[in-house]
């Protein structure tokens, strides 16, 4: 019993120490974008994206 509670005690402190590495690498390694808009599109990161989107009505589609 003694040896499993050890084994799991190493196992949560690696876990423990993976997770706080990870949050230290993802934090500086963030990407950050500048986003603003105007009357036709998005500018992101200073480049006009004009995003298209559309979306279907099933129930007025299919003849009743």
């Amino acid at each position: 019993m003694r040896k499993m509670m050890m084994g799991s005690a190493s196992t949560l402190s690696s876990f423990i120490v993976l997770l706080a590495l990870m949050m230290v690498f993802s934090a500086t390694t963030t990407l950050g974008w500048n986003v603003t808009y105007d009357h036709r599109s998005l500018i992101i990161d200073g480049q006009r994206k004009l995003l298209i989107s559309a979306s279907i009505h099933y129930p007025r589609s299919v003849p009743a």
